[in-house]
């Protein structure tokens, strides 16, 4: 590539030089040398949104969030109509527990352009604000259906859809709507464990067995599919076999394994 002339440098560097340096850097582990090469990279090109995007992703990368956020806002005063910006500032305010101004980041990506990628990825972070902190199951509900009507064969949807409806008390419609999540990707422990936790409450025992134990076979460290899978063997009185469970799931979360060895009722299904 040839740079003018007339172009800023430093140390005989030009921006898209140092951005270089720091790109690689970042990926040696050499975090300090990188944010120096980015930040001269910005020196000499503060003008570009995709510099100030590169120095806050590298900052959400090493969970720096407050300084990520200050970086993905340069980068949209600069371009305010990016909807990755929006959508990285959604991720960045999330994880500050600042869940609604998160809400606010991802209906901007959505007036921007409600078909995109960034949209799909908007509604579905949207389903898991509504759904895991604010329990607005109904808003969840709707925010899993906008958003496999942009990605109908979108197998984690459907099974996030799934665990939502089982919160909102329709097991049959979340059994189906595993089940489509399953016949989408056969291989997703997920829906496994999911379709096992709603058997278990449906007190289909032993199809709940099968489900959990294709969901341990395609993760050997699912813990909702060992916790389903105890109180699968509880409910069948297969004593020796649900200590087993059990004991398998102390190992990976003594608290769950605590939980089912009480018998409270509580049944595991993500969403």
């Amino acid at each position: 590539m040839v740079f003018s002339s007339t172009e800023k440098t430093i140390e005989g560097k030009n921006a898209n030089q140092w951005m270089d340096a720091a790109f690689k850097n970042y990926n040696m582990g050499l975090f300090l040398d990188a944010f120096t090469a980015c930040d001269v990279a910005i020196q000499l090109k503060p003008e570009s949104s995709d510099l100030w995007k590169f120095k806050g992703r590298m900052l959400i990368d090493l969970k720096r969030y407050e300084g990520s956020l200050v970086a993905y806002d340069h980068a949209l005063n600069l371009n305010p109509n990016d909807t990755d910006s929006w959508c990285m500032r959604g991720y960045i305010l999330n994880n500050l527990n600042r869940h609604e101004e998160a809400l606010d980041s991802y209906n901007r990506v959505l007036q921007l352009n409600p078909d995109n990628d960034h949209a799909l990825i908007a509604w579905q972070e949207k389903a898991a604000i509504f759904s895991h902190v604010l329990k607005q199951f109904e808003e969840a509900l709707n925010a899993h259906d906008q958003a496999l009507q942009l990605a109908p064969n979108n197998a984690t949807s459907w099974w996030k859809k799934g665990g939502v409806l089982f919160l909102l008390k329709r097991q049959e419609e979340a059994l189906i709507a595993c089940d489509r999540a399953i016949q989408l990707n056969p291989n997703d422990a997920s829906a496994w464990h999911n379709r096992g936790g709603i058997l278990v409450f449906l007190k289909r025992y032993d199809e709940s067995l099968i489900a959990c134990d294709r969901a341990i076979q395609l993760n050997p460290n699912d813990t909702f599919a060992w916790y389903n899978k105890a109180s699968a063997l509880k409910n069948l009185n297969r004593d020796k076999e649900f200590l087993d469970a059990y004991n398998q799931l102390y190992r990976l979360n003594p608290e769950m394994a605590k939980m089912v060895k009480q018998q409270n009722g509580t049944i595991m299904v993500g969403n």
